[in-house]
C-alpha cells in the first residue's frame, strides 16, 4: 500500500512537471521582429512573391540597406493544397535608402510603423501594379527621387568645375571673362540646388487624393 501511495506521488510529480514544461514552451517568447514594423515590398519578383511582412532586422549599408522580414501574406489554403510548409523562408532584399519610405506609428497605423520598400525604376513595379491609381502614384514617386538624384549629382558635378576655376584663378590661369562665366555658372547653380531642396521637402508619400 505504501509503495503504490510512492509510486502515485512521483507520477503525479512527473505530470505536474511535465505540464509545467509544456506551458513554457508554448508562450516563451523567441526572437522578437523589430518593433513589429510591417513591411511593404513593392518588389515581389526578388522576394518568391511575397510582398508583405514583418521586420525582422535591417542590414545597414552605405548606399543600399537590406530588409529581412517575415512573409505574412501567405496562401496556406494553397500551399497545403500542393503539400507544402505552412511556414515561408525568411526573405532578404536590398533597397536603396533613397526608395524606403516610412510610416511612423500613428501616421498609418495607430500600432505598428510601416515602411514601403520601392523598386529601383518604375517599370520594375509588378505589371499589374501599374495600372492601378496607387501603381500611378508610385511611379511617379519613384521617378520624382531618381529625378532629384540626377540633379544633385549635376550640381555636385558643377560644384567640382566651380572649385577647379577658383583654384585656376588663384594661379592667375583664368581672364575676366571666365570670371564672369564664372558668376553667371554660380548663380544658375544656386537656384538649381533651391530647387531641389524645395521638392525633397515637397516629396513623401502619395495623400489619399493621389491615391
Amino acid at each position: 500500500m505504501a509503495l503504490m501511495l510512492i509510486l502515485g506521488i512521483i507520477v503525479t510529480l512527473i505530470l505536474i512537471a511535465l505540464f509545467v514544461w509544456l506551458i513554457i514552451v508554448m508562450y516563451q517568447e523567441g526572437p522578437k521582429p523589430q518593433d513589429f514594423t510591417i513591411v511593404d515590398n513593392f518588389m515581389p519578383q526578388f522576394t518568391d512573391g511575397f510582398s508583405q511582412g514583418i521586420l525582422l532586422e535591417v542590414l545597414p549599408g552605405e548606399k543600399r540597406s537590406g530588409y529581412l522580414f517575415v512573409p505574412k501574406d501567405i496562401d496556406y489554403y494553397g500551399r497545403k493544397k500542393q503539400k507544402k510548409s505552412d511556414r515561408a523562408e525568411n526573405q532578404l532584399i536590398y533597397v536603396d535608402k533613397r526608395k524606403v519610405i516610412s510610416f511612423p506609428r500613428g501616421t498609418f497605423s495607430s500600432e505598428r510603423n510601416r515602411l514601403w520598400l520601392l523598386p529601383p525604376n518604375p517599370e520594375d513595379l509588378p505589371e499589374e501594379l501599374k495600372s492601378t491609381k496607387l501603381g500611378e502614384a508610385i511611379m511617379k514617386m519613384i521617378e520624382d527621387i531618381n529625378k532629384n538624384k540626377t540633379e544633385v549629382e549635376v550640381i555636385r558635378e558643377g560644384a567640382d568645375r566651380v572649385r577647379d576655376i577658383y583654384s585656376r584663378m588663384g594661379d592667375g590661369e583664368i581672364s575676366e571673362a571666365e570670371l564672369g562665366r564664372l558668376d553667371k555658372m554660380h548663380d544658375i547653380l544656386s537656384k538649381q540646388s533651391m530647387k531641389v531642396e524645395e521638392r525633397k521637402t515637397n516629396l513623401g508619400p502619395p495623400s489619399l487624393g493621389q491615391i
